[in-house]
Parts: C-alpha cells; sequence; structure tokens
C-alpha cells in the first residue's frame, strides 16, 4: 500500500502539533499548512511536479521519506520562527528568551539533513551548504608574472 498527502500529513500532524499550535502553522494540506512541506518531500523524493496532487510514495520508502516530510516541516518552521527575537528588560519584569524556540529547530532541522542525506537524499544541499564543510582554506603560491598586451609572459 502506497503512502498518500493524507498519510504525509497525518504523520506531520502528529510528529509536529505542539510546534504548529506554538507556530499558528494550519495542520492542513494547504499553502498555510503542510502543503509546502509534502511538496517539498515528494519533489525531492522524485515525483514529478505535474504528479504532486495525487503522488505516492512506495510502502519500501516510507522510512526515508518520513525523514524528508520532517526535514521539510522543519525547514518551513524555522521561516515561521525566525522572526523572534530575546527581550530584554529593566526589572521588575523578566527577561524574555524567544530565540530559544528557533535555536531548537535549527538543531532538529540539522539532524533531519543528516539522516537525509544518509537516505542519499538532500545531495544538492551539501555542494551549497557553508557550514558543511565543503569549503577549506587554501594556499597558493603566486609568481607575480603578468601577461602582456600580447598574452605572453
Amino acid at each position: 500500500m502506497a503512502f498518500t498527502r493524507a498519510d504525509a500529513l497525518a504523520y506531520l500532524a502528529s510528529e509536529f502539533s505542539d510546534l504548529a499550535l506554538e507556530t499558528g502553522l494550519s495542520e492542513t494540506d494547504t499553502p498555510v499548512g503542510y502543503g509546502g512541506a509534502i511538496d517539498g518531500a515528494l519533489l525531492e523524493y522524485g515525483i514529478a511536479f505535474s504528479d504532486l496532487a495525487g503522488g505516492a510514495v512506495a510502502e519500501s520508502d516510507v522510512i526515508a521519506f518520513r525523514a524528508l516530510l520532517r526535514y521539510f516541516a522543519l525547514l518551513r518552521f524555522s521561516h515561521k520562527l525566525v522572526t523572534r527575537v530575546d527581550i530584554f528588560t529593566e526589572h521588575p519584569s523578566p527577561d524574555v528568551r524567544r530565540s530559544q524556540a528557533v535555536r531548537n529547530v535549527m538543531k532538529l532541522l540539522d539532524e533531519a539533513k543528516v539522516e537525509c542525506i544518509g537516505w542519499g537524499y538532500l545531495t544538492e544541499l551539501t555542494k551549497n551548504d557553508l557550514d558543511g564543510g565543503v569549503f577549506q582554506r587554501v594556499t597558493m603560491q603566486l609568481d607575480g608574472q603578468e601577461p602582456n598586451a600580447e598574452g605572453s609572459l
């Protein structure tokens, strides 16, 4: 039996109900809900854009697909939470550290990304990921010679 969009929505709603409540995300398969996360996961899985509405995942791939769902849902939550900032006031009001939710979601997002890469997905992200160690510092020996107008040294 295939894993459908309805199954994906049910999984995300059960997995992230508290976070959805905290961020005000609608637990529906719509643009204001999990629709974009489900679309992103299906596209990364290999479903064609024209088939997104009826796209289904093979039963043997459900565990890997759930990792994709978690990644794209957490990416959505990170976008909703990024505007939260810490508030520091003078006493007697306590300081409010609202950015803690952002940091926690980013940690979960990093874990989900690693899991997806382990399943063979999100490989394009690693090529452009500055934090992933793709770029490194190198030293190059330059000779100082410059070509003349004719192109020779």
